[in-house]
């Protein structure tokens, strides 16, 4: 698949994810993460190749840079993990909080694929997580 092919597709994930996080509460979507859990571990998730996950990951930042709207994490999670099940690749989303100077809590979102972080990485290492949600799809052998 080429690149701007993917860029538009991951455009497309990007618009959709934030217009239903504007318009419902996360207990309406959170079925779209997976079951909640303490998330796959590496051998449940199979051995992910960061080749297969790398354009994806690009795909994504390009369209959340250029899209006219605000691609935060939880959003850019959520259009990861639709990228990666349409490829069969199992994947976990991350909801965690952490402490800021004025001692309230920020949130942030993290998805990984195999023990290869997809979305999120900036900041991460701040953040304790609370909550994972994955999905067990049949992973395509290539």
């Amino acid at each position: 698949i080429s690149e701007l092919l993917l860029f538009f597709e991951a455009c497309l994930m990007l618009i959709a994810p934030t217009l239903v996080k504007n318009m419902l509460p996360f207990r309406w979507y959170a079925w779209f993460l997976g079951n909640k859990g303490p998330g796959l571990g590496l051998r449940e998730q199979g051995e992910v190749g960061i080749e297969r996950i790398l354009p994806l990951i690009n795909a994504l930042r390009r369209g959340s840079r250029y899209l006219p709207l605000e691609c935060k994490c939880l959003v850019n999670a959520i259009a990861g993990k639709a990228m990666l099940k349409r490829r069969r690749i199992p994947s976990a989303v991350y909801l965690g909080v952490a402490k800021n100077g004025e001692g309230n809590l920020d949130a942030h979102a993290w998805l990984k694929a195999g023990k290869h972080l997809v979305t999120g990485a900036a900041g991460l290492e701040r953040f304790k997580s609370l909550a994972a949600f994955s999905d067990r799809v049949q992973p395509r052998h290539y």
